[in-house]
């Protein structure tokens, strides 16, 4: 992996302004792409729960996953739907290339919840805060964070708890954000426990955690 070098008062520079990507912004992930991902992840949700063979398979509807996917409200349309059948807490894991569902205590559902839970989210897939995102997207967040947020960091004091390498980050650590690991300095192994202000602080020197693709605003930064 290529190691980047930063010149002392580009970096320097870089801690005052902002940290910012040099290169071209990607495209997102076309419609088209989006649909064919969330039906892949209805259908391995469907064989995860083991209901195949068993039980006849709910129909949905994959015309409306893109328009619901893109909605803000698409985690809240999955946790009323459950909550109207009356499962109150349940819990989602990743397996197989789509979600395997538990109860609350993280015991196997019965059936009749496992169809449940499989309904709901096969009316309005949610991937409750993992990213969609094309090749070249993920390629881009992750030269951003590796050649500029993390120095950017590092010049301001803070070390860096994990480090994915590219596979990892575009396969099972697609939730990874180089704020989400940082720690106090050299030595430390807790995380540190950041405010929202401290926070927000360190994203005013070092940038945004997407940079500039447009999800940002939508996970609250």
């Amino acid at each position: 992996m290529r190691t980047p070098t930063i010149p002392l008062l580009l970096a320097a520079a870089l801690s005052l302004t902002g940290c910012v990507s040099v290169r071209e912004v990607p495209a997102p992930i076309s419609d088209a792409d989006l649909q064919s991902y969330l039906e892949d992840r209805v259908d391995a949700a469907w064989l995860n729960s083991g209901l195949d063979g068993i039980v006849e398979r709910p129909e949905a509807d994959p015309s409306t996953y893109v328009e619901n996917y893109r909605s803000p409200d698409s985690n809240r349309v999955m946790s009323e739907c459950l909550a109207d059948a009356g499962i109150e807490a349940w819990g989602m894991s990743e397996g197989n290339g789509g979600p395997v569902f538990t109860t609350g205590t993280g015991g196997v559902p019965a059936n009749a919840e496992l169809l449940t839970l499989y309904s709901c989210y096969a009316a309005s897939p949610s991937d409750f805060g993992r990213l969609i995102l094309s090749e070249a997207e993920f390629d881009y967040l992750y030269d951003y964070y590796r050649d500029w947020v993390m120095p950017c960091l590092r010049l301001n004091g803070y070390e860096i708890s994990e480090v994915p390498t590219r596979a990892a980050y575009t396969t099972e650590m697609q939730w990874w954000i180089p704020y989400y690991s940082i720690i106090d300095g050299p030595g430390m192994s807790a995380p540190l426990g950041f405010s929202q202000e401290q926070l927000d602080a360190a994203v005013a020197q070092c940038g945004a955690p997407y940079g500039g693709l447009p999800y940002n605003e939508l996970y609250g930064f």
